[in-house]
C-alpha cells in the first residue's frame, strides 16, 4: 500500500489508515481498490470542501500555482501564498503583491498601507519566503494575553492587536474582533478609519 493514498482527516470516518494484512489473495484484490478509493474520496472532501486544511507538503504546489488557484472552492477561510516577512500564529496580516504573486506580510494601524486583511494559522509561524496558511474573512485566532469579553484593535506593533483603538494622527482604528478565552480572538475583517 503506497503512502499516496492515506489521508489524516481532522474528522473520524472509521476508516483504517490501512487495510486489513494477512487476507487471502482474492480479498485483498478486491478489497484494495476499494480501500485506495475511499481514501481518495476522504482527499477529495478535504481538498475541496473544507473540511481541513491542505497538507503542508502541498503549500509549494498551492504557492507556485499563483493567486487564482490560493483560495480553494468551498474553503474560503484559506489562503496558501509565500510570506515576505517573518510571521507569528495568531498574528494580523496584511495581504499584498509581491512579484505578481500575492503574498503575506505583517500588518499594521501606523498607517492605511497595511491594513490588517487575515491571521496566520501556521503553526510556528513562517519565515520570509516560506509558503504559508493565513485565515480570511473571520475566524478564531491563537493570540496570549487576552482579557475575555475585550475588544481588540489593530496595533501600530507588525502584526499585533492591542484592546486601545490607536488614536495618532496618520493612524488607522480597525476593530478586529473580541477575546473569547486568554488565547483565543474572534476576528472578522472589516473596515478601518485613518485619524
Amino acid at each position: 500500500m503506497t503512502g499516496k493514498f492515506v489521508y489524516d482527516a481532522p474528522i473520524n470516518f472509521n476508516i483504517p489508515q490501512s487495510p486489513p494484512t494477512n487476507l487471502e489473495k482474492p480479498v485483498e484484490a478486491a478489497l484494495v481498490p476499494i480501500y485506495q478509493g475511499l481514501q481518495q474520496l476522504i482527499q477529495a472532501l478535504i481538498n475541496n470542501c473544507g473540511i481541513g486544511p491542505q497538507t503542508r507538503d502541498s503549500w509549494p504546489s498551492i504557492v507556485s500555482s499563483g493567486a487564482v488557484n490560493t483560495i480553494l472552492s468551498a474553503n474560503m477561510g484559506r489562503l496558501y501564498c509565500v510570506a515576505t516577512e517573518s510571521l507569528q500564529l495568531g498574528g494580523m496580516v496584511n495581504i499584498h503583491n509581491s512579484g505578481g504573486f500575492v503574498a503575506a506580510r505583517n500588518a499594521s494601524a501606523t498607517n492605511n498601507t497595511r491594513p490588517a486583511q487575515a491571521y496566520c494559522s501556521t503553526p510556528g509561524g513562517a519565515a520570509p519566503g516560506d509558503p504559508v496558511e493565513v485565515t480570511v474573512i473571520s475566524g478564531l485566532a491563537t493570540i496570549g494575553g487576552l482579557t475575555i469579553g475585550s475588544r481588540y484593535y489593530l496595533s501600530t506593533v507588525n502584526g499585533l492587536v492591542t484592546p486601545i483603538a490607536p488614536v495618532a494622527a496618520g493612524n488607522i482604528e480597525q476593530y478586529l474582533g473580541y477575546a473569547v478565552a486568554p488565547n483565543q480572538l474572534v476576528v472578522n475583517f472589516g473596515y478601518w478609519i485613518q485619524h
